[in-house]
């Protein structure tokens, strides 16, 4: 701004920002005097500032005594500041945006919703009105898919890197799915896959279950289907949904089994304080369970793993054993999630641009979404007890190999996991097949295995017969249809 000629009131420095919005408590203030280590400034409502030392740490190096540039604060410049505890600093307005909710699984009421850093910059809201790929955070609900498949966490998949040709996407371009981390694993089983959230095991999982199939199932969380088309890449989280569409959908698990339809007004009052409209009890739950309570049971278990040993290990710092959740990210980090639960609260925080570009090097779910899940449910939580969960009828928990998944006795080595009673995983072979050799996708053209072997990580001609993946009768290969 153009300062005028003669001494500058308060109220004329106020005046020359009555254009200038407040967002969010982010103040503007005209900068009327710059010197060493001092700033004084005139906000929107007349109030006259003198930052220094800590408060001006934002603007500092282009103050003097630092060199002129074209980014010198100088008088006349317009910038932000925000009162704390501790007095008025100097801020700047973030171009990120985020979304955040959380609701009670158990009755579908929202309990927070921020949809965003402010509506009077954008009139957007980015809970309600946002639709982004949920990345890495969608996983749980293919997984939870496999489980009415036969599969189980105990199941077996190859975590090594996978491609797909022209021909076979059906497009001008290849397309090959990676780990985020470029590293693979080998065989693995599909607890640790979902905890070290294993892009390339989800690609085959979503292949053996069938494509089609598992968008059909993603119709009990309350997706649209049209959202999630049936593409392998949809196992990646490369649809899209709505912050409000994932709280709902995690909400299923943390309820054991029931949808949810938030809602956000209780009852609506007059003034005489006549109830004119309620909430009915019930009526944003559903009636009857949408998926098995065994398996909202198990899928809890795995999520608690992603917390416990995965990738939001950072929410160990509650100290709460009994929550659940999973970190998203997108390709080239243009979303940030974390969808997460305990068994009375569900929420769910995104992160990125409203014009979609990179939030910066290393920001995924974990480090950009999950700190704000943790903040809010550390004072959500504060004094309710650990929740026991239950193991429901029809769960039987058995002993097994921790490298094939098979079943061995008590006294073998191994770790216990969670299976449907009609789901039990075989005994343990006496002779145990090798493993699958990566290289083999590439071998001669007359030794190319098969699109679907391909996919699901099984090779059956060209390699010696102790390449092959170790056999599980409750991961066996089944129709992508």
């Amino acid at each position: 701004i153009s300062l005028p000629a003669g001494k500058l009131t308060a109220s004329g420095a106020s005046e020359l920002l009555r254009d200038f919005v407040t967002y969010n408590q982010f103040v503007p203030a005209l900068v009327t005097k710059v010197e060493p280590n001092l700033l004084t400034l005139v906000t929107n409502r007349g109030a006259v500032l003198k930052l220094q030392d800590k408060a001006i740490l934002l603007v500092k190096n282009h103050m003097p005594p630092a060199k002129r540039t074209p980014l010198s604060l100088v008088p006349g410049a317009v910038i932000r500041v925000y009162q704390q505890n501790d007095g008025w600093s100097v801020v700047q307005l973030p171009e990120v945006e985020s979304g955040f909710m959380a609701l009670n699984p158990e009755t579908g009421q929202v309990q927070a919703l921020i949809g965003g850093f402010s509506f009077q910059r954008n009139k957007y809201n980015h809970v309600t009105q946002g639709r982004r790929q949920p990345g890495s955070s969608f996983k749980p609900f293919i997984y939870s898919a496999a489980l009415e498949k036969g599969y189980s966490p105990a199941s077996v998949f190859e975590d090594a890197p996978i491609s797909f040709t022209s021909t076979e996407t059906g497009s001008n371009s290849s397309w090959e799915p990676r780990n985020y981390d470029e590293k693979y694993a080998g065989p693995m089983r599909l607890r640790e896959a979902l905890a070290q959230s294993k892009n390339t095991i989800s690609i085959r999982l979503m292949n053996a279950i069938g494509a089609r199939y598992a968008q059909n199932y993603l119709r009990r969380f309350g997706f649209d289907p049209k959202d999630h088309p049936a593409y392998l890449s949809t196992a990646l989280g490369a649809g899209s949904s709505s912050v409000w569409q994932m709280a709902a959908a995690y909400a299923t698990f943390a309820n054991s089994g029931y949808q949810v339809h938030p809602y956000l007004i209780e009852k609506i009052i007059d003034s005489r304080g006549k109830v004119i409209q309620a909430v009915q009890a019930g009526k944003h739950v559903s009636p009857e369970r949408v998926i098995d309570q065994r398996n909202a049971f198990i899928i809890t278990t795995m999520l608690q793993d992603v917390v416990r040993d995965g990738t939001a290990r950072a929410a160990l710092s509650l100290r709460r054993p009994d929550i659940a959740g999973k970190t998203g990210t997108t390709n080239d980090q243009f979303d940030a999630w974390f969808a997460g639960y305990h068994p009375k609260e569900v929420a769910v925080a995104w992160m990125g641009y409203d014009n979609p570009h990179n939030l910066g090097r290393g920001e995924t779910g974990g480090r950009a979404a999950l700190p704000i899940w943790i903040n809010y449910m550390q004072q959500t939580l504060t004094g309710l007890p650990i929740y026991q969960y239950k193991v429901p009828d029809g769960v039987l928990q058995l002993k097994v190999d921790a490298y094939t998944g098979a079943q061995v006795g008590e006294d073998d080595p191994g770790i216990y996991e969670y299976f449907y009673e009609e789901h039990l995983p075989q005994s343990q072979p006496e002779n145990l097949p090798g493993l699958f050799d990566p290289e083999a996708e590439h071998a001669p053209e007359d030794n190319e295995p098969s699109f679907l072997e391909r996919l699901i990580g099984e090779h059956s001609g060209g390699g010696s017969e102790d390449k092959k993946l170790p056999t599980n009768p409750a991961a066996k290969l089944l129709s992508p249809n």
